[in-house]
């Protein structure tokens, strides 16, 4: 039950952060107006793309991670597929969509804590 509700708790948390995600790709389009090519903002505006980007594609895998922990592999599969959507060459979403469909099509039961605490703990 406690791992069932951090796993509740944890995709909960992924898809605020994905909302909040949303409200700073907005807040950063509404300033690309103002730039020029090649000024500062430009540049500037480069480097926020580009971390929305690890942004997204981190919090795309993390979510599609805590789906398989419950063994959701459908759900798991929508959330990197979103991702895909936006970043259809992303290596790391792919290999992610990899090993989703080979869990489900292993029925291994996907993701599997093992040890007892400290992190890094993947399983098969």
């Amino acid at each position: 039950a406690l791992t069932s509700r951090n796993q509740s708790s944890a995709i909960k948390g992924y898809d605020k952060a994905l909302s909040e995600i949303g409200k700073a790709r907005k807040a950063v389009d509404k300033v690309r107006d103002k730039a020029q090519d090649g000024d500062e903002l430009s540049r500037a505006l480069v480097v926020c793309d580009e971390k929305i980007k690890e942004v997204v594609i981190d919090t795309r895998i993390n979510l599609a991670d805590a789906y398989m922990l419950r063994s959701s592999y459908n759900q798991a599969t929508d959330a990197v597929n979103q991702g895909l959507a936006e970043y259809p060459q992303d290596q790391r979403l792919m290999a992610t969509r990899a090993r989703i469909t080979s869990a489900a099509s292993n029925g291994d039961g996907g993701w599997v804590i093992v040890g007892g605490g400290g992190g890094g703990g993947r399983g098969r």
